[in-house]
């Protein structure tokens, strides 16, 4: 797994956690490979996928490429925090496997760092459906998201929206004097940015996005209530060790919030399409909650689906609003 070494001025370790993304994994890696910013190295963290991934990553042969193998699964997070722990740039930049950035992302976010003296900088998010190539949305979009250009972010902000999409670009020093390392937990991105923002660190996020979230079809229909069930518990667990009229325990009781409206709804259209019209008149019936959120949810969910059906449709629709350098 080689050795940790010292702190490399004006270096960028772009950590890319991977787990059976074989599929997916080269585009990912190209794209930080073909960044307009030079002073980088790429540390793949390979999850012990059971597919091809790591065959994938091999046959690139860029000396840019560090390659790190666990001999077992221990999880997204602690992935990441392998990979940080052996990362020698002078700033950390996070890339999911499946996921890519556009050329000029962390040109772009480092200049944006040195001329703010920040600690994180962050920015919008392309969202992408599937294997489609192009974008139906953004994260700011979907979210109603109405910041300036560049927003600092503070632990207030995250009373009111979900940040868990925002991939941060950190610099390794405030990660190393705050101990920061990312949890064992289910949304991880969420808890981390929660930690980071407590210890009151000057971060910057632009509305530009300049990184492609890619949601899987995987990952969309399996399993999607049982997951939610579990960041609910993780949201919980988290925040009885929180004062009870702390900031930080208002930002995870609305999450609470947000997740036990989500359990609600999708656990109501999935008995909806399984046809058990019993068991939704009994969720309607013990919780008519449900059934408000359920209704303030469809209009989103139609207007989400067109958007996705229209990028498929006519896949030239994003083409003008793509950040420049999208190839």
């Amino acid at each position: 797994m080689g050795t940790t070494s010292s702190t490399i001025t004006g270096l960028v370790s772009i950590i890319i956690p991977t787990y059976n993304v074989g599929p997916y994994i080269t585009k990912s890696i190209v794209s930080a490979l073909q960044q307009s910013y030079e002073l980088m190295e790429i540390i793949v963290v390979d999850d012990h996928s059971s597919d091809d991934t790591l065959n994938h990553v091999v046959s690139l042969a860029d000396p840019r490429i560090r390659i790190i193998t666990l001999s077992k699964t221990v999880g997204p997070g602690n992935a990441r925090n392998v990979g940080i722990r052996y990362a020698r740039g002078e700033w950390i930049a996070l890339l999911d496997g499946d996921d890519w950035m556009d050329v000029n992302r962390i040109q772009y976010l480092i200049t944006m760092a040195l001329e703010n003296n920040a600690d994180i900088v962050a920015d919008n998010v392309w969202l992408i459906s599937h294997d489609n190539l192009l974008p139906w949305s953004t994260w700011m979009d979907d979210a109603k998201i109405k910041w300036p250009k560049i927003k600092q972010l503070v632990l207030e902000d995250l009373i009111k929206k979900d940040m868990s999409f925002i991939k941060p670009v950190i610099k390794t020093s405030f990660l190393k004097s705050n101990r920061l390392k990312y949890p064992d937990l289910p949304s991880e991105d969420m808890f981390f940015l929660l930690e980071c923002l407590r210890c009151e660190p000057n971060m910057l996020v632009t509305k530009t996005p300049y990184y492609f979230y890619r949601s899987r079809l995987d990952s969309i229909v399996s399993n999607q209530v049982r997951s939610l069930r579990g960041t609910l518990e993780a949201l919980m667990n988290y925040q009885n060790g929180t004062e009870p009229n702390s900031l930080v325990n208002q930002v995870l009781q609305n999450r609470i919030k947000d997740t036990q409206h989500a359990i609600q709804v999708r656990d109501l259209i999935n008995k909806w399409k399984r046809r058990d019209f019993t068991s939704v008149n009994e969720t309607l019936f013990n919780s008519p909650s449900s059934a408000i959120w359920t209704l303030a949810y469809l209009p989103q969910a139609v207007a989400r689906r067109w958007k996705k059906r229209q990028v498929q449709v006519t896949p030239h629709h994003h083409a003008n609003a793509l950040p420049t350098g999208k190839q």
